[in-house]
């Protein structure tokens, strides 16, 4: 037989084969580790228990169809150590994507319906005014050209002219992933406010844990140099005099191999880039609570004092930015002491924590 599709048709041949099936609808299903997108409230009182977890917990699932229920998982929420603590049933990947359309089904349903209200508002609007004068209508033809065209807009995270969703809903519900056997020495990347004075002094302070990658010097154009990034052979360049510095993946990957932990030295997007080659920095970020903290950060070595107002402002704003579009990214935040010595004490003790605990990568995509 076939089955109609909305573009070809596709040959289907099924098989009736009764014992296999009871044979088989018994046995636990797949097991999977899986890297949580949501917070999930449990409860306990159940039959069976239904499992609480939150946001980048990571979860091991024993039975991909408990109970002979499909949509219905069973899982562990493990410990930073990689061992099981609770055991529960979760909704399934497919069922929690499932909700995540419906959810935005509904949103969407109530915001046409508040759109198609205030377009008929503004139409029955236009229509008194037409009797009006036309000084009056051509003063308004701004504001209302605008309002008009709010009318027209897609809602977020929906269909782009592609015909894809913008958002990846399989971020948001479970990331498959495996556990490293031998843990790597994982870059460290320091951002925000003075990050550039902490990272300095953790590697002039602590050479037996930290260490720079080599760049290179290259002469060529820039142009060149945007190609091999997207090749993905080098992370990031910048301009030195008549020549560029580049930092390699290489020299990244063999800092590495001399458990090290490779201090990077560049902006935050070179961590996906990172991520495509299967290496996972740790990214810190220093938090100050205001603008003032920052200017009352003292340290003998760096001239700290001279750092002005405005300075100090545009560090902070620009550290709430990394907050806001690259929480995703960020392994740990760091809440900034007095001196530089407080803040790089942190970042090591928080590099020691990261360091020791199980260390989960994605793996290929989850069907």
């Amino acid at each position: 037989m076939s089955w109609p599709s909305l573009l070809i048709k596709s040959p289907c041949l099924a098989h009736f084969r009764i014992n296999k099936y009871n044979e088989i609808k018994d046995k636990p299903g797949d097991s999977l580790y899986v890297r949580c997108g949501f917070d999930r409230g449990g409860n306990e009182m159940t039959e069976p228990p239904q499992l609480a977890f939150a946001k980048d917990d990571v979860l091991y699932v024993d039975n991909t169809m408990f109970n002979g229920v499909p949509g219905q998982w069973r899982a562990w929420r493990l410990d930073d150590d990689g061992h099981r603590q609770q055991c529960g049933v979760i909704p399934s990947k497919y069922k929690v994507e499932e909700e995540l359309l419906l959810r935005r089904g509904a949103g969407d349903l109530i915001e046409g319906r508040s759109t198609a209200t205030a377009r008929r508002s503004f139409f029955r609007r236009k229509k008194h005014q037409r009797g009006g004068s036309g000084s009056s209508s051509l003063g308004s033809n701004s504001r209302d050209s605008k309002e008009l065209a709010s009318f027209c807009n897609l809602s977020p995270g929906w269909y782009s002219d592609s015909g894809s969703l913008h958002e990846d809903l399989s971020q948001s519900s479970y990331q498959r992933v495996e556990r490293l056997q031998y843990p790597e020495f994982r870059p460290v990347l320091v951002i925000g406010p003075l990050a550039e004075c902490v990272a300095e002094k953790l590697v002039q302070d602590f050479p037996e844990k930290f260490k720079r990658a080599l760049s290179e010097s290259r002469r060529c154009s820039q142009a060149q140099l945007d190609r091999e990034i997207a090749e993905g052979l080098i992370l990031e360049y910048r301009k030195r005099g008549s020549c560029y510095e580049c930092i390699t993946v290489s020299s990244v990957r063999a800092l590495i191999q001399t458990r090290l932990h490779c201090m990077l030295d560049g902006s935050i997007t070179m961590v996906e880039r990172l991520q495509r080659h299967h290496i996972y920095p740790m990214v810190l970020l220093i938090k100050f609570k205001s603008t003032k903290q920052i200017r009352e950060v003292k340290d003998a070595r760096y001239s700290l004092d001279k750092l002005s107002g405005k300075a100090a402002k545009e560090m902070f704003e620009h550290g709430h930015k990394l907050e806001a579009e690259y929480r995703h990214l960020v392994t740990a935040i760091v809440s900034a002491g007095a001196n530089i010595a407080h803040i790089c004490a942190q970042v090591k003790a928080a590099v020691d924590s990261e360091h020791r605990k199980s260390q989960w990568v994605p793996i290929s995509s989850m069907q």
